[in-house]
């Protein structure tokens, strides 16, 4: 598996490198350098679909294990930047993101269900929001030969989904623990911890108020995304609609989820971008000049998130030792 991710990490990192000489170096430096101070504004922005993501992950914890607003946007802000950075598939992010919670007091297996919950949900807003792009794709009247396929890709996903929840819902973790241990000839005692994880899960499927808010949110969060590729637009001075914002969007981030074994979806989110660019009427340097953009945010914000995660380990470590020495 890891040598796979890094084979696909190369390989992503030489398409990307590949698609800015084929666009000529000069040309997408100088596009990229277009929107000067508007890369601040990029920047601010993604504190917006951060801080709605952060409260709609904090909606899945049992009431005596709320967290304060301000620590769940932390540990948001950190999930997220290892999910993007960190040369692991994308779901290591959410088990980072679980640790944050349990560094902060929410027990191990309250804090597994709410990433299992949240990450669950979040595949099916996802979906919802592609099906949205590919509905504003089907009525421009362009790339209409892409609609029946991307259509039948969305279809399948959303199955996978409904069978993970199902599974979820019937013992999902405490199945996958007694084959491990019964593999194993008993080696791993796996099973009390993934009951409590089952049924914590359950639990929270209970919750249908709680579900609701969390689905509503991720919603909102998807949508309110798109604000970034809109302004960055703007600022590069070609500006688009918003609905061809969310086309740009909502399909280049389900190209990136479809990738989820390519570090950092390298060379995917560019290549998306670029094609889609061209659909709604951009330039392939403009194209690509945004997907470099989206990277160069990235980069400003999940770069402090990976150093305040090590000093949050850190300091967990430096207490633990301080508390032994007494």
């Amino acid at each position: 598996m890891k040598t796979v991710m890094i084979i696909s990490g190369l390989i992503g990192l030489a398409v990307a490198t590949g698609l800015v000489v084929w666009q000529g170096a000069g040309s997408v430096v100088a596009a990229t350098f277009a929107i000067g101070w508007g890369l601040f504004a990029v920047i601010a922005w993604e504190a917006i679909p951060l801080s709605i993501d952060a409260a709609a992950w904090g909606r899945l914890l049992p009431p005596g294990e709320k967290l304060r607003f301000p620590t769940l946007v932390w540990a948001r802000w950190i999930r997220q930047s290892a999910s993007q950075l960190l040369p692991v598939a994308q779901v290591g992010g959410d088990a980072v993101g679980a640790r944050m919670m349990y560094i902060r007091g929410v027990p191990g297996h309250l804090a597994g269900a709410a990433v299992v919950v949240d990450l669950t949900l979040g595949a099916a807003t996802q979906i919802i929001f592609t099906l949205v792009g590919l509905a504003l794709l089907a009525t421009s009247g362009v790339a209409e030969h892409l609609t029946t396929p991307l259509l039948i890709a969305a279809g399948v996903l959303f199955g996978c989904v409904a069978g993970f929840v199902v599974a979820q819902r019937n013992g999902l973790f405490r199945f996958l623990a007694r084959r491990a241990q019964h593999a194993s000839g008993g080696v791993f005692a796996l099973v009390g911890d993934a009951e409590r994880l089952d049924e914590s899960v359950r639990a929270i499927y209970r919750r249908p108020g709680d579900i609701g808010k969390n689905v509503l949110m991720q919603l909102i969060s998807w949508f309110a995304g798109t604000g970034e590729v809109w302004l960055a637009c703007i600022f590069l001075g070609h500006p688009i609609s918003v609905a061809d914002a969310v086309i740009v969007q909502s399909l280049s981030r389900a190209a990136r989820a479809a990738a989820f074994m390519v570090p950092g979806g390298l060379g995917v989110q560019e290549g998306g971008i670029m094609l889609l660019a061209s659909i709604v009427g951009l330039s392939p340097e403009t194209g690509l000049a945004l997907a470099l953009v989206k990277r160069v945010r990235e980069l400003v914000v999940g770069v402090p998130a990976l150093i305040a995660w090590q000093a949050a380990e850190g300091h967990r470590l430096w207490r633990g030792r301080a508390s032994a020495a007494e």
